[in-house]
């Protein structure tokens, strides 16, 4: 992570320029972390077993399942990694039982290095689909929260040296999904950091960041488009493109590394009007090669809020 904050830093350079005033942000980084290990609808036919593996790291954390059954009948059985590295022929099940409808499983914490085995079978007679969700569940110690902290404030302190920006609360937090919001304040989820580290897009992160942002800005400064997900899109780009276009390019990527059939779908579902990833991932190509109209129409609206220097 450091090398990020270094990169940044020089990406930044410009704002010597400008009185050294700190940006009105403050930061929390929650002790509480989750992250999501496995998401998969399956589709089981009779007879069929499916595994995952589960690791015990540094953090000790420990593991929940969220399931739902589409149709079908499924069982999981929860076993010691220990007798996998053994060969153990006749494990005794950690935990042994039927999903029924939707519920969660505490699975517990692996108890060795050796982690454990999640294994689901249809034991039916008829094919079973299921959608599940295996989240890992910890606490990360006070120096980790405060490398996090510093990460993510380094570019809303340093834009606040060149723009008089409103006071925000930046809350990293669990949400129970992959996501950012703004409200306006900001929250950013722990599963969406580790997604980016999981899919080796974290720079991904800093455009993220100033998404929410651009939502934040126009809301508190009463401007139409505020909830205009393309119009904030554009704002990152006007930000990134020239200084650190690698991160916009790690945004790219995990937008096109998204599920577009699943997000469809959800969308559908839930009447969300936001455009799918990648469509998303095209628009900001579109902007990063040819950024002068999204640069003018910016400049306009930050042009007021501009620090005066110092004489």
């Amino acid at each position: 992570m450091r090398q990020y904050i270094i990169q940044f830093v020089f990406f930044f350079g410009l704002i010597g320029f400008y009185p050294s005033i700190a940006a009105q942000i403050e930061v929390n980084v929650v002790p509480e972390y989750r992250a999501v290990h496995y998401a998969k609808t399956l589709v089981l036919a009779p007879g069929q077993v499916v595994s995952t593996d589960l690791h015990l790291n540094d953090f000790e954390d420990s593991y929940q399942m969220l399931y739902s059954t589409l149709r079908g009948g499924v069982s999981i059985a929860v076993l010691d990694g220990r007798d996998s590295a053994a060969n153990n022929p006749n494990p005794i099940p950690l935990i042994d039982r039927q999903l029924i409808r939707a519920g969660i499983v505490q699975l517990g914490r692996p108890p060795s290095r050796d982690g454990m085995i999640v294994v689901f079978v249809n034991r039916g007679l008829t094919p079973a689909e299921f959608i599940v969700r295996i989240d890992r569940l910890g606490v990360r110690p006070k120096a980790m929260r405060d490398q996090i902290r510093r990460f993510v404030e380094l570019p809303f302190r340093s834009l606040g040296k060149v723009y008089e920006l409103p006071l925000f609360t930046v809350t990293v937090r669990p949400c129970g999904q992959i996501n950012a919001f703004s409200s306006p304040n900001i929250t950013i989820c722990t599963e969406l950091i580790a997604d980016l580290i999981d899919k080796d897009t974290p720079k991904a992160l800093y455009p993220i960041l100033f998404h929410e942002l651009g939502h934040s800005l126009l809301y508190v400064w009463k401007q139409p488009g505020y909830d205009d997900e393309t119009l904030v899109d554009e704002f990152v780009a006007v930000l990134l493109a020239k200084y650190s276009p690698s991160s916009v390019e790690d945004l790219i990527t995990w937008f096109r590394l998204g599920d577009s059939v699943s997000e469809a779908a959800a969308q559908l579902s839930v009447s969300n009007k936001h455009p799918l990833s990648s469509e998303r991932a095209k628009y900001l190509r579109q902007i990063m090669q040819s950024p002068d109209e999204s640069f003018r129409k910016w400049s306009q609206l930050l042009g007021p809020h501009i620090r005066r220097q110092v004489p």
